[in-house]
């Protein structure tokens, strides 16, 4: 029964079971980092609000190895689905667009969608983009545009979400940045570029951020971040999205980017167990595979 007294259905007994596991695991991986010394030694010497963003970052990516590592491996010794993996990725990719759009126009107070309540919902959908129920269904027109994108495009970037990247699909301020500055933390999607191109979506990227500005008020009003915290995060986008500014603090610390893959990898090379490195490079194979024209012209005979 839920707290209004409704029978749960066994999807949603389901879902409850995997946020429970989760959060076991992420309570017994968080007590294995505070213990594993070398790897605190080794943030210390990095400024603080930076390492503390880092740190929660790592907890979260290594909560995510050992909550599916076994999948990824399972996936990485059943490698001759890979085109059946592939088919979903790519079918996942026109969807990643239409829920993009959706986000602008959820985040600029013009539409509601259902299970929407904050703005992290949409990197939640990201993850499962296949099931998402408010985005309008894959259409002929939709697979045809994606094809002609690959085929116009010989070096075209079909892979942008990936896990590892410093940015995702739905990634909305950082995405948003590139769109309107062409630089900062990001590239713009070409596959939403060609999108808006052909069916002028571009305006979406001027719609206001009005739902995004209120949440973050109330973030960090409900947080009660640390000035010290705060005044990290402040420059560690500063630097972001200024390319050339100093990157170390008045003490000479350097600022550790929570989303640096480079540092991620020393960290699970050099403080982590066996198991955690196994899953952690299983992890990697399944969000990075192949993209040359070679692979794409495959693709695009896979659609047809």
């Amino acid at each position: 029964m839920d707290d209004n007294g409704r029978k749960l259905t066994k999807a949603q007994l389901k879902e409850i079971d995997k946020i429970n596991e989760a959060a076991e695991i992420r309570s017994r991986v968080e007590a294995e980092l505070k213990a594993n010394i070398p790897m605190q030694e080794y943030l210390a010497t990095f400024n603080p609000g930076s390492a503390e963003q880092f740190a929660d970052n790592y907890l979260t990516s290594k909560t995510l190895w050992h909550q599916y590592g076994a999948f990824f491996l399972k996936q990485k010794e059943n490698h001759e689905m890979e085109w059946i993996e592939a088919a979903n990725e790519h079918l996942g990719n026109i969807l990643q667009k239409k829920l993009f759009d959706k986000q602008c126009l959820w985040r600029a107070e013009q539409e509601t969608l259902p299970g929407v309540e904050i703005c992290f919902d949409f990197l939640i959908w990201e993850h499962n983009i296949l099931n998402c129920p408010f985005i309008e269904p894959i259409t002929a027109e939709d697979v045809e545009l994606y094809q002609e994108y690959l085929r116009t495009n010989a070096n075209a970037d079909i892979e942008n979400n990936l896990y590892y990247s410093l940015v995702s699909w739905q990634s909305y301020d950082e995405l948003k940045a590139a769109y309107n500055t062409g630089h900062g933390r990001a590239n713009f999607p070409e596959w939403y570029e060609f999108y808006n191109s052909r069916r002028g979506t571009g305006v979406y990227m001027s719609l206001p951020n009005i739902r995004g500005t209120k949440e973050n008020e109330y973030m960090r009003l409900g947080l009660g971040l640390s000035p010290e915290r705060e005044k990290a995060i402040d420059a560690i986008n500063d630097v972001l999205d200024n390319p050339g500014k100093p990157v170390i603090d008045k003490e000479g610390r350097p600022f550790l980017y929570q989303f640096d893959e480079d540092k991620i990898r020393y960290c699970v090379e050099n403080f982590e167990d066996k198991l955690t490195k196994k899953y952690y490079k299983a992890s990697k194979w399944f969000y990075n595979e192949e993209s040359d024209e070679e692979e794409i012209l495959e693709v695009i005979d896979m659609f047809i």
